[in-house]
């Protein structure tokens, strides 16, 4: 297999991982609190087949209630717990910012 494709493939897994956040037991819980993460929030929100995340990989610096011990992605930290994305709503693009609570 050729580099680049070795790289994409990696980027696929870590993007995979990256949607899974603080992991699925957070995400479990967020959904019997009745909430939504992040993402299904946007998704929601804007036109179907327009959600282009922009800020997937963003990590955080924070050191703040030992947030800073625990693994995630292969950089072990966390990612920031914001969704950035580009979309349409109602036919008119928009940018949106979101905070998901699933990943801290």
């Amino acid at each position: 297999m050729s580099v680049q494709l070795e790289k994409i493939k990696e980027l696929i897994e870590l993007r995979a991982k990256a949607h899974i956040g603080g992991g699925q037991k957070r995400i479990d819980s967020q959904h019997q609190k009745g909430k939504f993460t992040a993402r299904e929030r946007i998704a929601l929100l804007l036109d179907e087949g327009s959600f282009d995340e922009i800020d997937t990989f963003v990590l955080h610096r924070s050191t703040n209630f030992g947030i800073d011990k625990t693994k995630f992605l292969r950089y072990d930290r966390r990612s920031s717990g914001l969704c950035l994305c580009t979309g349409l709503h109602r036919l008119r693009w928009c940018t949106l910012r979101n905070a998901g609570f699933e990943d801290l």
